[in-house]
Formats: structure tokens, sequence, C-alpha cells
């Protein structure tokens, strides 16, 4: 026998001494301190071929030869069933054959799938569901988390998208970019002329009649004198082009103030 069989014949007898891994309806095979056990004799031995040997690699070579035995097992089955004589049963030709008898009442009564697959799925590493389960639940924890923040930085945007097309918004924008163009005394004078004005319009005290004093204020200057055909409203006198020159004093503030008196 060659020194490869020598050492799978081995391994497959001391598989065979380990019924809590093959025998199925046994209370050994229940028993996870006598799997694990039975687990690091075998890994023992595969390490002697193979020095990085583990669980995983003992259950897959278990399956391996457990696959192929029972293609062998089948085949005799069926040809004992199909009547033929003694001389034409089918005669295996797998080598370890005999070595794997002792699975021979598994396989009769187990499912197509056997109990060495059973266990690479079910006890091959006992901690690895809880490992998989524990990132499982922190990938959706972040996930979630993720979701969140995407969703109030969309709102936001939404929000800040509506304010920017407030009418107010605008005219105020627009304001701002006019006082930067005055000079600092004229900027003084207007940032206080709107301030009263938006005061006063707060406690509901503005009029028509403000706006046409207003309009008559800056009239009744002649080298600020702007032309209008008739009174001009309300959007025709803020729209109305600004002339830094026109007002540089408090007198013409105060006599419009008085009207609130």
């Amino acid at each position: 026998m060659s020194d490869d069989k020598q050492f799978w014949t081995e391994f497959l007898e001391l598989y065979k001494e380990s019924p809590s891994l093959w025998r199925i309806k046994s209370k050994e095979h229940s028993n996870r301190v006598m799997k694990a056990e039975a687990y690091e004799k075998l890994i023992l031995k595969l390490k002697e071929k193979y020095p990085d040997a583990n669980r995983d690699m003992v259950v897959k070579k278990i399956n391996t030869y457990r696959t192929t035995y029972r293609k062998e097992f089948k085949k005799v089955q069926r040809s004992e069933k199909s009547g033929a004589g003694f001389e034409d049963i089918y005669e295996p030709t797998l080598w370890y054959y005999n070595i794997l008898n002792f699975l021979e009442d598994q396989e009769e009564s187990a499912p197509s799938t056997c109990s060495m697959e059973y266990d690479s799925l079910e006890e091959t590493s006992p901690k690895t569901s809880t490992t998989q389960h524990r990132r499982k639940r922190k990938i959706t924890e972040e996930d979630n988390l993720i979701k969140i923040a995407c969703e109030h930085l969309k709102s936001q945007n939404n929000s800040n998208q509506q304010n920017n097309n407030d009418p107010d918004d605008v005219i105020a924008k627009s304001w701002g970019a006019q006082l930067k163009e005055m000079e600092p005394q004229q900027k003084i004078l207007a940032r206080k002329l709107i301030s009263d004005v938006l005061y006063q319009g707060c406690v509901g005290n503005l009029n028509n009649s403000h706006i046409q004093e207003l309009f008559n204020m800056f009239q009744s200057r002649p080298t600020t004198a702007i032309s209008y055909v008739s009174t001009p409203s309300p959007v025709e006198l803020i729209n109305a082009p600004y002339d830094p020159t026109t007002y540089n004093s408090q007198e013409s503030i105060q006599g419009f103030y008085a009207n609130f008196q």
C-alpha cells in the first residue's frame, strides 16, 4: 500500500472510531463536546499531511469520501434490486469502499445529504453564526444611520431651495447688494430709513400717503427730481434708479418722520 493510501486509511479509521460524527441517531451525535474532541483528533491527523489543516478542511475531506462511497453503495443496491444473479451484482472498485462499510446502515436510513454535510453547515464553528449575525446587525444599523443622514440632508436642501425662492428673501438680497454700492454716510442713512420704515410697517402705521410723502421728499430737491408722467406706484418707486447724490442729509428724513407723529 502506498504512503498516501496508508495515510487516508488511518484517517478514515480514525473517523470510524468517532461515531459522534456519523451515527446520526445516537446520543453522541448531539453531544457537542464529544464532537469537538473527535474533530480535534482528525485535525491533528490531517496536519501530518496539511500543516494548515482546520475543522473546515476535515469536513470537506470526509464529505468527499462519503459522497463517492454513497455513489458506489447505490450502484450495489440497484444491482441487487434488479434481480440479477450473484455473479452479476455490481462490485465496487473504490479502494476505500470496505473501509467505509460501517456507514452502510447510515446511508440506507439517511436522506441524500449525509450527516457530515449537515455538520459543515451547523457544527463547523458554533461562533460563526453569532459573528455573522452581529456583522449583519452592525451593517443594518450603519445603513439606517446613513439613510437617516441622507434624508436629513435632503430635507435641508429642499428647505434651502424654498428659502431661495422666497420673494422677500430675493428683495432683501437686492437691497443688500445696493447698500454695498453706497458711500459710508449714505449707507448709514439708508439703513436707518429702511429700519424705521420696516418698524412702522410691523406696527401697522404705514399707508399710501407715506409712499407719496417719501416720493415728494426726494422730488423737492431740484438736482434729484425723477420725472414721472403720473404719480408713481409703490413698485415704480422701489425700482426707480438710485442716485447717491440725492440723499446726503437728515433734513428730509426728519420731515418724513413727522408724518408718523
